[in-house]
């Protein structure tokens, strides 16, 4: 989808992105503190799957990178092949801050493309999974 077809569209996703974000950043003081606790990690997944799938449908490729990236990471958690470890919820607390920095660039007009933020990312993720 061509950002500019739909401004009010693309603003409600934001909005949604920026809540559902704000929330998973709640969660992760949580998780630091109950590591293991299960029902945080599933209440942290939903979120970032969701917000990988909207940002695919409005072409934010890099967003939805990031997001599967760390999808891939909690889903590591929640099957008990990682333990929600602080290396582990270090590099995801790095992924949720480059989501935010991206959702508001897209706010302000922007796109989601910045490499020199995701790379070093997308490898410590790589790393932990």
């Amino acid at each position: 989808m061509n950002l500019e077809q739909d401004p009010e569209l693309l603003a409600g996703f934001l909005d949604e992105a920026e809540e559902s974000l704000a929330s998973v950043g709640r969660l992760f003081v949580e998780l630091e503190r109950e590591p293991g606790e299960r029902r945080i990690i599933e209440a942290i997944f939903r979120p970032v799957h969701s917000l990988k799938g909207n940002a695919a449908f409005f072409g934010l490729m890099t967003i939805k990178r990031v997001a599967h990236e760390m999808e891939t990471l909690l889903d590591h958690v929640r099957k008990g092949r990682l333990s929600a470890d602080r290396p582990v919820i270090d590099v995801l607390l790095a992924g949720l801050d480059v989501l935010l920095a991206l959702t508001a660039k897209v706010r302000a007009g922007g796109d989601d493309e910045d490499a020199v933020a995701v790379e070093p990312l997308s490898l410590r993720l790589g790393e932990q999974a």
